[in-house]
């Protein structure tokens, strides 16, 4: 009858119901799920998760933390496939645009990749990346070949499967990164990758060259790796070692948890600088660098070659971007307050990765400057007291499309490593050697006579046609092939100083000898005739009296002015010449004075006269 049915269909609706709302439940619950493996940084596991998600709902949140989870992990390319979903959708974080962008670079893609540049550029007008990246696809083809011909590179037999990056030259060796495992007995592995920690290796390097093992070189057969030394290793990373000078000290990057730092809860990771000393042929318990903070990430040292100044990057609260780079200065056995290296050099990107070649000047990596996509290796020069050069991309083939970070020099410059994760690598990121067929040249401009740096002067060279402006010091380094002679001008007409040049051939010189060409200016002359006219009879001063100047050097042009009220006038005149001055007017009778000389003067000087005019 109706009341059986009507109480069938009400069970029917109920059991329904229970059954939609405990599906809800279930995706609510497995989202939850994707989500702590996304925030734990155990990105793999997140990926599985929310596409468990997506076969179950068309979830928004879901799609682009996937795409993150790619990008996170380097897999550009379904990184791309995952970003080109998400901008299809509504209401969208404009950064997104930003991401299928790069990862479009990162895949060759680049004209593709300027249209997303240009609309993140509309969409966040304040973030100059934007702006930046979309012309970097413009300088593609110069940074392809600029620098085609400076250097050789060639892979390195111990990478492995996994990462290897950010070597740095130790005794007779490198201290390198490495994911590779260390105890084949035991697997502890990152929740990032589910690939085994980072450490700390080193690799012995012989000579190639067994007739003459002290001749310089850049070839060398390598050993086989191993852990560097157990006492710097914890139960997570530990990666980016850098050494003093007398290799004394050790300054690194180690990664650990909130929980560990007493600040909660241990699923954010932080990275801090840590320093140990070498006692006794051992290392010593590293210690926390003063600076460290629970709220931020210091990593990636860098340290002067007298030791006292540390560059590292951080994600600083107040910074430019994600990753900026800062110098902090060692006082005796303190440390200083970080100084971030300002807009010139920092972006809203990310700025790491910094070293310090023998001449002093600062290489780093950045994704937020005009590049080839990815990370980029740049150098920049200081120029003076917390001032940087324009950062200057090293292009191909130490660049390309894939990440590319981590350079090192040897003490000549001529030769070192750094790290890429390219294709054609072993595994992820590889180390390279590399062979820099170039000579950094340091032109020095000095005052001639007292022998003082000048600054801000124009410095150009005729062999790849660039120009520089000198710093505080009166210095500019720029590299040129070794095999070139060039012409370097010192241009100085528009200051106190006359131009000059210099012939320089650069056949026999390494990357960083002494090659600084010195280039003298004569200081300019600076001469002058002033002068006051008086009425002969009152000896007041006589306004609106014409002044007339003429020399015997030749001039066709007669210079000419007007007293002042005060009766004054004053002419700029030339070195080596003798002037006339003729003096008139109206209602007196003129006069003329001559010999005013600045002939056989050797400083500047400013020469003096009076007339006194008689009253018709």
């Amino acid at each position: 009858n109706s009341t059986t049915r009507m109480n069938i269909l009400r069970i029917l609706l109920v059991i329904w119901g229970l059954s939609i709302g405990s599906a809800a439940q279930a995706q609510g619950i497995l989202m939850r799920i994707a989500n702590n493996h996304m925030r734990n940084l155990n990105y793999q596991a997140a990926i599985d998760a929310y596409k468990k998600v997506l076969e179950k709902e068309e979830n928004g949140q879901a799609k682009v933390n996937i795409a993150e989870a790619y990008r996170k992990l380097s897999d550009t390319h379904n990184a791309e496939n995952w970003y080109a979903e998400v901008v299809k959708m509504t209401n969208i974080k404009e950064e997104q645009y930003l991401y299928y962008a790069q990862m479009l670079q990162r895949n060759g893609k680049c004209e593709q990749a300027k249209k997303w540049f240009k609309r993140y550029a509309e969409a966040a007008p304040d973030d100059t990346r934007g702006q930046y990246l979309a012309r970097s696809c413009d300088y593609v083809e110069e940074l392809m070949t600029r620098n085609a011909k400076q250097y050789e590179i060639q892979r390195l037999w111990f990478n492995s499967p996994n990462d290897d990056f950010s070597p740095f030259y130790y005794r007779d060796g490198i201290v390198f990164v490495s994911e590779r495992k260390v105890d084949k007995y035991v697997k502890r592995s990152s929740s990032w990758s589910d690939k085994p920690f980072l450490k700390l290796f080193f690799v012995q390097m012989l000579s190639s060259n067994i007739d003459n093992p002290n001749a310089a070189s850049c070839d060398f057969i390598y050993g086989k790796p191993s852990l560097f030394s157990p006492q710097l290793g914890t139960r997570f990373h530990e990666a980016s070692a850098v050494f003093s000078s007398d290799e004394t000290e050790v300054f690194f990057t180690r990664s650990t948890t909130n929980e560990e730092l007493g600040a909660g809860t241990s699923s954010v990771y932080r990275l801090q600088l840590y320093q140990s000393e070498r006692v006794g042929g051992a290392w010593s318990k590293p210690q926390s660098l003063s600076f460290n903070s629970r709220t931020y990430s210091c990593a990636h040292p860098a340290l002067s070659k007298d030791g006292r100044y540390l560059f590292f990057s951080a994600d600083i609260p107040g910074g430019y971007g994600g990753m900026d780079l800062y110098v902090v200065e060692r006082v005796g056995k303190r440390w200083g307050q970080p100084i971030n290296l300002g807009d010139q050099i920092n972006t809203e990107g990310n700025e790491v990765f910094p070293t310090i070649d023998p001449s002093g000047r600062l290489y780093f990596s950045s994704d937020g400057q005009i590049g080839l996509g990815g990370l980029d290796i740049y150098y920049t020069e200081k120029l003076g007291k917390e001032l940087w050069s324009t950062p200057e991309n090293l292009g191909y083939p130490i660049n390309t499309i894939a990440d590319d970070f981590g350079m090192v020099f040897d003490i000549d410059g001529t030769c070192g490593y750094f790290s890429s994760n390219r294709a054609g690598g072993a595994g992820g990121d590889d180390i390279y050697t590399f062979t820099k067929q170039s000579a950094s040249i340091t032109v020095k401009v000095v005052n001639a006579e007292t022998k003082a740096p000048i600054g801000n002067i124009l410095v150009e060279e005729n062999c790849n046609n660039n120009a520089f402006v000198t710093n505080a010091d009166g210095l500019v380094v720029f590299d040129l092939a070794r095999s070139s002679c060039c012409e370097f001008k010192a241009d100085a007409e528009s200051g106190n100083f006359y131009s000059n040049q210099i012939n320089k051939c650069l056949d026999d010189l390494k990357a960083v000898d002494a090659n600084t060409i010195t280039i003298e200016l004569k200081p300019r002359l600076n001469f002058g005739l002033k002068g006051v006219i008086f009425d002969q009879l009152t000896g007041l001063p006589l306004s609106e009296a014409k002044v007339t100047l003429q020399n015997d050097c030749g001039d066709t042009t007669i210079a000419s002015t007007v007293t002042t009220a005060d009766g004054r006038f004053q002419f700029p005149i030339r070195s080596n010449c003798c002037y006339s001055i003729q003096a008139d007017h109206a209602e007196y009778y003129s006069s003329t004075q001559e010999g005013h000389c600045t002939r056989g003067l050797r400083s500047s000087k400013m020469l003096s006269t009076k007339f006194y005019l008689q009253r018709k």
